[in-house]
């Protein structure tokens, strides 16, 4: 019996360190997710996302008001890109990949065109 419960341990742990080692493959090294909304009043007017290794830019405008909204993103390099969502709520987000390239957002805030802002957002 003592055979058999030993066997048992040892194979659950055989078990728990595959499952481990798996995830820790499987998960990316230095996953992020940041989103930052602008608002005009209660009204969100779009938001602003930073993904990835803090390397991956998403903008969208929520409302088809004309004004628009952008997302502006200041690089570890100094450099301040502005990735801009074109339509307004038609489905065609602004997107901005840095993958690969070293460079990586070190703060962004969201920005309707008509001067309302969400602040910046400082990555610590």
């Amino acid at each position: 019996m003592k055979g058999i419960l030993r066997r048992g341990i040892i194979g659950m742990t055989g078990v728990g360190l595959a499952c481990a080692s798996m995830m820790a493959i499987a998960s990316p090294a230095h996953a992020s997710y940041d989103e930052l909304y602008v608002k005009s009043g209660s009204t969100i007017l779009g938001k602003c996302i930073l993904y990835g290794d803090y390397d991956v830019a998403k903008v969208a405008d929520w409302r088809q008001d004309g004004i628009g909204v952008y997302g502006r993103y200041k690089l570890r390099s100094g450099t301040i890109v502005d990735v801009n969502d074109p339509d307004g709520a038609g489905g065609n987000d602004g997107y901005k990949n840095w993958q690969g390239t070293g460079n990586h957002v070190v703060a962004f805030e969201c920005v309707a065109r008509d001067g309302h802002s969400s602040g910046w957002l400082y990555i610590t």
